[in-house]
């Protein structure tokens, strides 16, 4: 009965991070933008970074870099 608590809490534990994660990668959307764009422009969207990084592994940093100074644009109130 003990392992069976442990385990049911390990899965509620582990349940509870994916959605905190999911919740997470929600905010990024509206972050940038495209809150108001169709599920299948948000993900076209993602797929084309994708492929362009894997394209063109540098424009990692190039997004990296703009991700960032957005991050901080909102953490100043400017966005």
């Amino acid at each position: 009965m003990k392992a069976e608590r442990v385990l049911g809490r390990e899965r509620t534990l582990v349940r509870k991070e994916d959605a905190r994660h999911k919740i997470e990668l929600g905010g990024l959307v509206i972050k940038g933008g495209l809150d108001k764009e169709s599920k299948a422009i948000i993900l076209g969207a993602i797929i084309a970074a994708k492929k362009e990084i894997m394209r063109e592994p540098a424009y990692r940093e190039v997004l990296k870099s703009l991700g960032e100074a957005s991050f901080i644009g909102f953490s100043n109130g400017l966005n």
